[in-house]
């Protein structure tokens, strides 16, 4: 249909008219907060269909959405990566700042594990084509050598243990069995007695100064403390958000204050109720008997007369802490503090209860039987809560790397108690 000369400037004028609004200030706030309206209902809108696929009763339906969760979380994860290196782009390559020999070596472990050429992981990490080029031909460069150089580090000086004891153990810190001590006691656990000095110099870092000292106590006739196993109990909330924020869930827990044993945990998806609280204690007592103390903070929950009343009929002695200050279930806020970082909530948090279940037991399971604890001696809060014997006081030394011996294969090999692969363990080699 033709248009003719009016029309088209009417046309025109219009447009002009449009542009010029969206040239106010004005309508740029509206069209940002329409977009940031429509990001948060796409994500509310995606995660209610994971929601669904995943409560569904057939298991490839479920299965599915466990993929296709953890699909979306890789690809977010990449924007972040790229969001990073963005960062880096700004910068030229020659002031860019190093990575260190330890972090070249790694980069060269992951351009192996990932299966990237060369020009890829140039790309990834921000170094030239060169660079990588360099790394690999000083790796490959007298393989016999008892260092390999400045440029790559990937073994401690020439006094040490074998190689295999101190590939190990760089294996275990990047898999995330925890610190030097984690480490130390682990493979104490396992069999292997290694100083923690000698695990934080297999790891690359710089020695830990001593401890600061505590904050002061009160006086002695006044401060509880743990003897024996069911002396105190210590019971708290804590916060979890879901995925894409669509949920919120709490999980109440019940810790021995002698063996960091948890005795009892369940997950909400709103705020537990005093009659709750009451029933995960029961639920504790007739797993492990009766406490003396009793220790929580000054939540309506713990102060409610459906609460206090089933703790009198038990005759056990409640303690709460005071309004502010942590240090009066301090023990079970680091557990929190560890359950989090373990199970990674900060960035894989779960779509459903039942995920989230599932990832609380396993992590329990780990803690209670598997995870040493600076605390108890190398311990696990099983072996203390129960009595039984230490796994660690039996454990011998390793072999020695001396020059021309043959160097032995591990006696562990490495295992994981959930499928996401979140809990390693070692398990000793048939």
């Amino acid at each position: 249909m033709p248009v003719n000369a009016d029309d088209r400037e009417s046309l025109a004028y219009a447009d002009r008219l449009f542009l010029a609004g969206l040239r106010r200030p004005a309508m740029e706030s509206v069209a940002r907060r329409a977009v940031q309206k429509a990001a948060r209902l796409l994500a509310l809108g995606l995660g209610t269909g994971l929601r669904e696929l995943r409560d569904s009763e057939d298991p490839l339906v479920s299965a599915y959405a466990v993929g296709r969760e953890h699909a979306t979380l890789a690809r977010l994860l990449a924007e972040v990566v790229d969001l990073l290196g963005s960062r880096l782009d700004r910068l030229p390559e020659r002031r860019r700042p190093h990575y260190s020999p330890h972090q070249r070596w790694r980069i060269l472990e992951m351009k192996r594990l990932l299966a990237l050429s060369t020009d890829e992981a140039a790309h990834l990490f921000r170094v030239s084509t060169g660079t990588i080029f360099r790394w690999e031909a000083e790796a490959g460069h007298e393989p016999d050598k008892q260092t390999i150089g400045s440029l790559l580090k990937p073994v401690p000086p020439v006094r040490r243990y074998a190689d295999v004891v101190r590939h190990l153990v760089q294996l275990m810190d990047r898999l995330g069995f925890g610190g030097a001590d984690k480490i130390a006691g682990t493979l104490a656990r396992a069999g292997w007695r290694i100083a923690r000095e000698t695990v934080r110099r297999y790891r690359h870092e710089p020695p830990v100064g001593p401890h600061r000292e505590t904050v002061r106590r009160a006086r002695a006739s006044e401060t509880l403390r743990a003897r024996c196993p069911n002396h105190i109990w210590l019971a708290d909330i804590t916060h979890v958000k879901g995925l894409f924020g669509l949920l919120s869930f709490r999980i109440a827990a019940i810790l021995d204050a002698f063996s960091r044993m948890p005795l009892a945990l369940r997950v909400y998806r709103t705020e537990p109720c005093a009659a709750d609280l009451a029933s995960l204690v029961l639920c504790a007592v007739r797993r492990s008997g009766r406490p003396r103390h009793f220790v929580s903070d000054q939540g309506e929950q713990f102060t409610a007369t459906a609460f206090t009343s089933v703790l009198d009929a038990l005759h056990v002695r409640r303690r709460t802490g005071a309004i502010g200050k942590k240090g009066s279930i301090a023990v079970v806020e680091r557990w929190w503090r560890t359950l989090k970082h373990a199970l990674q909530l900060p960035f894989f948090r779960p779509l459903t209860q039942q995920a989230l279940e599932e990832r609380v037991a396993y992590f329990v399971s780990h803690c209670s039987f598997h995870r040493p604890h600076q605390a108890l001696g190398g311990r696990t809060p099983a072996e203390a809560f129960f009595n039984w014997p230490a796994s660690n006081d039996a454990a011998e030394s390793p072999p020695r790397g001396r020059r021309r011996d043959p160097s032995p294969a591990p006696p562990f090999r490495i295992a994981f108690l959930d499928p996401d692969r979140r809990h390693p363990i070692l398990v000793k080699a048939a």
